[in-house]
């Protein structure tokens, strides 16, 4: 526990505001200067005072806002600590605020680095020791830095790093620009990685000689859209990670295709064979419409597109035969 704590008037640019303990600066915009110079200063900044020097630990936006108007800031004035506990003083100092991952990171990257990861910082950082939560970002720090990046601008899902750190090096390298240059979803971002670890095994090769192997690479290098560059790659994914379910499902749209082709209807099976349901809607703008799309829908009926439906066994059993 802390005691003895006095509180001076300071010069701020007495003041060394560059430790790696300060881990969000955030630099102080014209609304907060006017408030610290209508209302004043509340809350100290803390500082240590080590071989006379003075280091800031905790209050760097009010620190920089006292540089700008030239004038003394309060400080609470604390002996020197070890870097775990600046850290610590930090993080309670920043109670309550709201986090990002961005912000989750930096701590955890500092925290690590001096091997400091105590039950405290995790309960600052509003993550319960022991959970699963925990066991993610303790996966996480295992990789490299620049993955860091694209957690933060959620290219990528923390749940991802359970997959991540099977990975060596050279795999690692090879799945990289497919998050830094696309944004995925919860989902499908683990099911890219799934889908590739399994099929690799399977066929005896790494990750990055499947990804060359499928083709999958050369998805990065077309014109589509993000989202539509995703859907390729998924899609050629799920061929070569299920190509017997792949080729059932192609048969399936083609026949529902047929059975509807030239009408006001669409006959759709959407869940990949999760279900045996099928899909027919139709769009008309009168009456009319209402009355020709009645009788196009009783032609289809008639016809034999749902022979020997539903195919959600022959699915199962394709499905079962490529695990």
């Amino acid at each position: 526990m802390i005691s003895n704590i006095n509180i001076e008037l300071i010069p701020p640019d007495l003041i060394y505001h560059g430790d790696p303990c300060i881990l969000w600066p955030e630099e102080p915009d014209h609304r907060f200067i006017q408030n610290l110079k209508s209302i004043g200063q509340i809350q100290p900044a803390v500082v240590v005072r080590e071989n006379e020097k003075l280091q800031l630990v905790a209050g760097y936006k009010r620190c920089k806002a006292f540089l700008k108007l030239q004038k003394k800031i309060a400080c609470s004035i604390l002996p020197a600590l070890d870097p775990p506990l600046k850290g610590l003083v930090y993080l309670s100092s920043n109670i309550g605020r709201t986090l990002s991952e961005a912000s989750i990171l930096s701590a955890l990257r500092y925290f690590s680095s001096i091997d400091a990861l105590s039950d405290a910082v995790w309960t600052n950082l509003d993550i319960t020791p022991g959970s699963k939560s925990q066991g993610l970002w303790l996966n996480w720090i295992k990789l490299s830095r620049k993955w860091d990046i694209l957690l933060a601008k959620r290219s990528i899902t923390l749940e991802c790093a359970p997959l991540l750190i099977k990975l060596p090096s050279l795999d690692l390298d090879a799945v990289y620009p497919f998050f830094s240059d696309l944004g995925w979803s919860r989902n499908n971002s683990l099911k890219f990685l799934t889908w590739l670890l399994e099929r690799s095994v399977m066929d005896n090769c790494s990750v990055r000689d499947q990804i060359f192997k499928s083709g999958l690479n050369r998805h990065l290098e077309t014109s589509l859209s993000p989202a539509d560059k995703i859907k390729s790659i998924m899609r050629d994914l799920f061929r070569v990670r299920y190509p017997l379910l792949a080729n059932l499902k192609q048969e399936t749209d083609k026949r529902l295709h047929q059975a509807s082709v030239n009408t006001l209807w669409k006959i759709e099976h959407k869940d990949e064979f999760e279900s045996r349901d099928i899909v027919v809607n139709a769009t008309v703008s009168n009456i009319k419409k209402l009355e020709l799309a009645l009788v196009q829908l009783q032609k289809i009926t008639q016809s034999d597109f749902m022979k020997d439906w539903p195919v959600a066994d022959t699915a199962e059993q394709k499905n079962a035969s490529e695990k």
